[in-house]
C-alpha cells in the first residue's frame, strides 16, 4: 500500500491514540451497534426494506480485494452515518471485520457542547476536525485519514463537507479533502453512496420518524489522473468527479420513484478546502 507522507506526518503519540481508541471502539461494539439499532428502529421507527442485499452487496465489496476502502455518501442529516453502518452491516459483519465499520471525520463544532454526542463519535470510530485549529494542524486530519488507510481501515467522509441544505447533493460546493486523499493515497477502493429518506426534503438535523430509507451502493473506478495537469487540479478534478457520481445517483433515485427532478444546474465549483 501506498504511506506516502503517512509515517512522517504523525507522529507517535498520535498513532497511539488512533490505537488505543480502535481497541476501546471494538470492546464496546456490542453496546454501540445496540444503541445504534435502537435508535433506528425502535425510537426513530425507521425501515430499510433493502437491507439484505445491502448488507450482501457490501460483503461482497469486502471481499473483493484487500485495498482500503473510502466510502463517500450524500450528506443529508446529522445521523446519516449510522444509519449507514446499521444499513451495510450487522453486529457480526463488525464484529469479524472490524476494519470495515468505517472511521468517519465529524467537525467539532457539530459536538463540542455535548459530552453525549462526544463519548458516541469517540466508540464510533470518529477522528473530530477542530476547524478553530493552529494553521500548522489544518493537514492533520489529512495525514490521519492516509494513516489508517495505510493500515487497511475503510473510511466514509462526506465529499460535499456540509449537508445539501435544499435536499440535493450540492454541486456548486463542495469539499477538496476526498479528492485531495484520492491523489495521495493508492491503491484504493472508492464506494459512492447514495442515501435517503423517503420524506426528506430538506436538510435535517434527523430525519423525520418513520421514514423508511432507499440506500444505493455504486463501487466506481477512481478517476483518471492527468498527468500534465497541477496536483491542484488534479485534486479539483477527484472531487468534482465523486460529486458527478453522487449527482448521477440521485438523478436515477428521483427517476425510480417516478418523481421531477428539482431545475438545478451542474455548476461545479468549490469553496472549501477541508477533508
Amino acid at each position: 500500500m501506498n504511506s506516502v507522507a503517512t509515517n512522517s506526518s504523525i507522529d507517535n503519540a498520535i498513532k497511539i491514540k488512533l490505537f488505543a481508541q480502535r481497541i476501546i471502539s471494538f470492546l464496546v461494539l456490542p453496546i454501540l451497534y445496540s444503541f445504534y439499532w435502537i435508535s433506528v428502529y425502535l425510537v426513530r421507527r425507521h425501515t430499510i426494506p433493502q437491507i439484505k442485499q445491502l448488507r450482501r452487496h457490501f460483503k461482497h465489496i469486502r471481499q473483493q480485494s484487500s485495498e482500503p476502502l473510502l466510502i463517500c455518501p450524500n450528506h443529508l442529516t446529522y445521523v446519516d452515518s449510522i444509519i449507514l453502518i446499521i444499513a451495510i452491516g450487522s453486529f457480526l459483519d463488525y464484529w469479524r471485520n472490524f476494519y470495515s465499520f468505517a472511521w468517519n471525520f465529524p467537525k467539532t463544532t457539530h459536538m463540542k457542547t455535548n459530552l453525549f454526542y462526544q463519548v458516541i463519535c469517540y466508540i464510533g470510530k470518529c477522528v473530530f476536525i477542530n476547524l478553530d485549529s493552529p494553521r500548522e494542524q489544518h493537514n492533520q486530519p489529512m495525514h490521519i485519514a492516509k494513516y489508517l488507510l495505510s493500515k487497511g481501515e475503510y473510511l466514509m467522509l462526506f465529499p460535499e463537507g456540509h449537508r445539501g441544505h435544499n435536499g440535493l447533493v450540492d454541486t456548486n460546493n463542495f469539499t477538496y479533502g476526498v479528492g485531495k486523499l484520492i491523489n495521495e493515497f493508492k491503491p484504493l477502493k472508492l464506494l459512492c453512496v447514495y442515501l435517503r429518506g423517503s420524506s426528506q426534503q430538506t436538510a435535517s438535523n434527523y430525519p423525520n420518524k418513520y421514514d423508511s430509507f432507499y440506500c444505493q451502493l455504486n463501487l466506481v473506478d477512481l478517476p483518471p489522473q492527468d498527468a500534465k495537469n497541477s496536483a491542484l487540479r488534479n485534486i479539483r478534478n477527484n472531487a468534482k468527479y465523486i460529486i458527478q457520481q453522487l449527482h448521477h445517483m440521485e438523478q436515477e433515485y428521483f427517476t425510480n420513484n417516478n418523481m421531477p427532478f428539482p431545475n438545478k444546474s451542474l455548476n461545479l465549483s468549490t469553496s472549501s478546502h477541508e477533508i
